[in-house]
């Protein structure tokens, strides 16, 4: 497993009883599993992303948790799925009215990607069109009304036309403190004409 940081440059990151590394050597057993901790504290936050590429042709599956302590309240948790599957056409659902949606995206090659975006209001309209460029092993995770101001208290979809091999994406979705992640729909084939 190999840490990258925004731009697609090597991350270190510290290992509960690793200290700090920028990657990790991990052998699993037939059926085993495995855990370990990063270190991280509020005041020394990093964002990125990591690879994971196996020997085998055997499955791996696994999780990430992200937990927000906050003295004096429970601690929130939200569970991120591993990506085993890079996309090149998929849809985040969107709602940005009594809540925030955000997203992140990593590029998992080593050739920069551009990914046009349909942003779609709930009847299937396009209402705004952009362009994401990702580097080289780069990663990118924003807010979507903060970044995408055509998305601010609405609800809809954002269509993701990325080409070649694909990227990684996942979903986020948050509520004052409260937060969760969710799947984009994959493989998805959308008319690409407007409703009447």
């Amino acid at each position: 497993m190999l840490f990258f940081d925004d731009n697609g440059n090597d991350m270190s990151v510290a290992i509960v009883g690793q200290g700090v590394v920028r990657g990790l050597n991990i052998t699993l057993q037939t059926a085993g599993s495995i855990e370990f901790e990063t270190a991280g504290t509020a005041s020394n936050l990093q964002q990125g992303w990591a690879l994971l590429s196996q020997s085998t042709n055997d499955s791996v599956g696994g999780m990430a948790i992200f937990r927000q302590s906050v003295f004096g309240r429970p601690d929130q948790e939200a569970v991120v799925p591993i990506v085993n599957q890079y996309d090149s056409h998929f849809v985040l659902l969107f709602d940005n009215t009594s809540f925030t949606t955000a997203i992140a995206l990593a590029n998992p090659t080593t050739s920069s990607v551009n990914i046009p975006v349909n942003i779609r209001n709930q009847a299937g309209q396009i209402i705004d069109q952009r362009t994401i460029n990702l580097g080289p092993y780069s990663h990118t995770a924003f807010t979507l009304p903060d970044t995408w101001g055509s998305t601010a208290g609405r609800r809809g979809a954002v269509e993701f036309l990325a080409s070649g091999f694909g990227v990684g994406a996942l979903g986020l979705r948050f509520n004052g403190s409260a937060f969760t992640s969710f799947h984009v729909l994959e493989n998805f084939n959308w008319v690409t004409t407007p409703p009447q």
